[in-house]
Formats: C-alpha cells, sequence, structure tokens
C-alpha cells in the first residue's frame, strides 16, 4: 500500500502548487487523492477522529443546509453546480486534516509547493505581458484582470496576501533573518500591486500594520515600529497617486462610493453597492429561507434589468458580499451559520494563541465583505486548504523557528 500514499501525497502537493498555475485541475488532484486515500489503512482508522470537530460540524451544517434548499430552488441546474461547489465542506474536511495529523505529508513542503507555485506564476504573468508590451501594447497590461489572466486578480491578491503573512510570522514571530525573507517579500507585494485588486492592497496594508504593531509589542521598539508605519503610510499614498492604474481605481471607487453614480455605466465599487442593495432587498422578502442555492442569481438578474443595470445582468453578477449572499441563498440559518464559523476562527485562534490563524480569518473576513468568496472554487479551496494547514501544529512549529526536518 505504500505506493498509494506516494501517489496520493504527490496528488496533493499538485493541488496546492495548481492554486496559481492551473487552478482548473485541482478538483481532479482533489477527488483522485480523495479516492485512494479509501484504500489507505492509515486513513481508514484516523479520518472519524480527525473529522469529528466543532469547525467541521460546522463546515458540515453549510453544506447539508445547502443540500436542503434544493428542494425550493426552481433553477435546478444552477443548484446542482451549487451543491457541487458546497461539497468541498464536505470532502475536504473528511480527509485533509486527517492526512496533516496522520504526519504522511511534510507539511513544510506543502507550504514550499505553494510559494514555488506563486513564484513561477509570476515570471509566467511578467514574461506574457513583458511580450505584449514589445509587440506594441501599452502599460495597461502590467496590471489588474490584463496582467492576471490565470486567477481573477482578487482571489490571487488574498491567496499571495496569506503567504506574506507567512513570510512576515516567519520575520516577527520566528526571528528569521531579515535577509533571507526580503527577496520573497518584495516579489509577493510587487504581485499584489501589479493585480491591482483594491481589497488585495487594503490586505496588504492591513496585514503589514498588523505586524508592525506585534513588533513594536514583542521588542519594545516603539519609535522604529512608528519610523516604520509612517514609512508605509507614505509609500502606499506614493504609489497609490503616482501609479495611473492604482489611482484610477481608488479615485473612481471613492468617487462612486460617496456619488451614486444612476446612469447604468457603473464600475466595480459602484456595482457592489447595487449588488448590495439588490440583495439586501431579496433578504427582506425571503429573511426565513432564503431563495434557494439554485435561484440567487436569477432573482439578482431580474432586479438589475428591472432597475436599469444591463450590464450587471450580463455579467451575471452575484451579490459580492459573502455574507448577505448567504443569508439571501440559505436564509437566517444560513447566516448564523457563517457568522458562528468567524466567530469559531476568531475565539480558537485567540485561546491557542496562534496569530497565523487569527490573520487568516482576518484576511477572508475582509475578503467576504467583498466578494461571496464560497461561490466559487478558488474561494472555497483557498480558504479551505489554508486553514487545516494553519492549524496544523507541526507547521507552526516551524514557523516559529528556522525551518527543520518534519
Amino acid at each position: 500500500m505504500h505506493y498509494l500514499h506516494v501517489i496520493r501525497n504527490s496528488l496533493i502537493y499538485l493541488f496546492i502548487g495548481l492554486f496559481f498555475i492551473f487552478p482548473r485541475l485541482q478538483p481532479i488532484c482533489f477527488g483522485l487523492a480523495f479516492i485512494l486515500s479509501l484504500f489507505t489503512p492509515s486513513f481508514r482508522s484516523s479520518w472519524k477522529k480527525s473529522f469529528l470537530t466543532s469547525e467541521n460540524m460546522l463546515f458540515l451544517a453549510l453544506f447539508l443546509l445547502s443540500a436542503i434548499s434544493i428542494t425550493y430552488s426552481t433553477n435546478l441546474y444552477a443548484a446542482w453546480g451549487g451543491i457541487e461547489l458546497k461539497l468541498s465542506f464536505l470532502l475536504f474536511p473528511l480527509f485533509f486534516p486527517a492526512i496533516l495529523k496522520s504526519g504522511s505529508i511534510k507539511t513544510r513542503r506543502v507550504l514550499e509547493f505553494a510559494f514555488i507555485s506563486a513564484f513561477i506564476s509570476f515570471m509566467i504573468l511578467l514574461t506574457r505581458a513583458m511580450l505584449r508590451l514589445y509587440n506594441g501594447e501599452g502599460t495597461h497590461v502590467f496590471f489588474s484582470s490584463e496582467f492576471s489572466f490565470i486567477v481573477h486578480p482578487s482571489y490571487l491578491a488574498i491567496m499571495l496576501n496569506i503567504l506574506l503573512a507567512i513570510l512576515f510570522y516567519r520575520l516577527v514571530i520566528g526571528k528569521t533573518a531579515i535577509k533571507k525573507i526580503l527577496p520573497p517579500v518584495i516579489l509577493l507585494i510587487l504581485y499584489i500591486i501589479l493585480i491591482s485588486s483594491k481589497i488585495g492592497l487594503i490586505i496588504l496594508f492591513i496585514n503589514t500594520l498588523m505586524y508592525i504593531i506585534i513588533y513594536a509589542i514583542t521588542n519594545k521598539q516603539i519609535i522604529k515600529s512608528l519610523l516604520i508605519t509612517i514609512s508605509l503610510v507614505v509609500c502606499s499614498y506614493i504609489a497609490i497617486t503616482s501609479i495611473p492604474k492604482l489611482n484610477n481605481k481608488f479615485t473612481t471607487a471613492y468617487t462612486e462610493f460617496f456619488t451614486p453614480d444612476t446612469s447604468g455605466t457603473l464600475k466595480s465599487t459602484g456595482q457592489r453597492l447595487v449588488a448590495w442593495e439588490t440583495t439586501k432587498e431579496i433578504i427582506e422578502d425571503n429573511w426565513l429561507k432564503g431563495v434557494g442555492i439554485g435561484d440567487l442569481r436569477d432573482e439578482l438578474n431580474a432586479s438589475y434589468s428591472k432597475n436599469g443595470y444591463p450590464i450587471m445582468n450580463k455579467k451575471q453578477l452575484d451579490s459580492h458580499q459573502q455574507f448577505m449572499q448567504t443569508w439571501a441563498t440559505l436564509g437566517i440559518v444560513g447566516f448564523l451559520i457563517i457568522c458562528l464559523i468567524f466567530i469559531w476562527l476568531f475565539t480558537t485562534s485567540y485561546k491557542t494563541k496562534n496569530f497565523m490563524l487569527f490573520m487568516l480569518t482576518l484576511n477572508f473576513l475582509l475578503f467576504g465583505l467583498t466578494e461571496s468568496m464560497f461561490e466559487t472554487q478558488a474561494g472555497v479551496l483557498s480558504f479551505l486548504a489554508f486553514f487545516y494547514l494553519l492549524t496544523d501544529k507541526r507547521l507552526l512549529r516551524i514557523l516559529r523557528k528556522k525551518y527543520e526536518s518534519t
């Protein structure tokens, strides 16, 4: 049976590596790894203990409630597509934590695959942008979705921010020499700037500020930390005002937020405001049980067309806010489950003094306020994978000190 372990573990490493390079293949790797796990004696003897935990029961409740909502969904095609996505909340907890706890997977190597994948994807995107520039296209090819064609910029940004938070943790908590951390830190920051996701840049700023505060507290370097904070604010201001793409994004967002455009020609922020207001109206009419997992997008599209936003109908935009989307889809119980998941995460991070879990939770909470992250493969899989990795005790020991064999 040893060869089954080898193949399964290789599939898991590949699954992590594909986050940044070819995410469409991830479900295949995930499914094959799960099936192979069923034939390994160590997994069959340990899965139950790993699965029957508070957090996994919350994930299971979210999946079951989604499945129940099929019974009152009219768009069954969309409903089954939603269930296929939510199935990860059942299958992932069944086998991934058991494999991590068994020790058959080297958590350090899993993390290394993620960093290597991010570096490879950056080089692919940078090379492509440079070739487009050489062929006469403008500098716009280095920013936003023009640059990030593999993964949606917002979802790519959240994953890169988690990796960057891990490096900051190694630097501040693990006391790793800055010369070892600096090159990948610079690369990840540059990567996040180039993909130009507003929420990604905001989370980058908050993450950096959080670690500066931790550095100030743990090392009693108040003056130095204050100077670093001032430098961070100045550099952020210079970047936003001097890079046209970033300046345009934040200026447009500010304008649309404080001066709503009723012409129907909305940009990203304006579209989100309309989506939130529309979802709010759907919640008011269906607050108890929601409209069902298959019908929310149809309800939104009908409202977009009725209120004069055909472009949003054409783009099939969802609620762009996970908490509101869950309430509109699954009702008040679904909303409470989502809230309980994040309450549990924050509470556990405090009780176990797991600062990386706190940062993960904070990042995805902020992300969920502007994206319906659990309605996409990239959002669900990245959340679950990084959650289980960053609650693995062996990996946390590694992050707190110099790398050693696990």
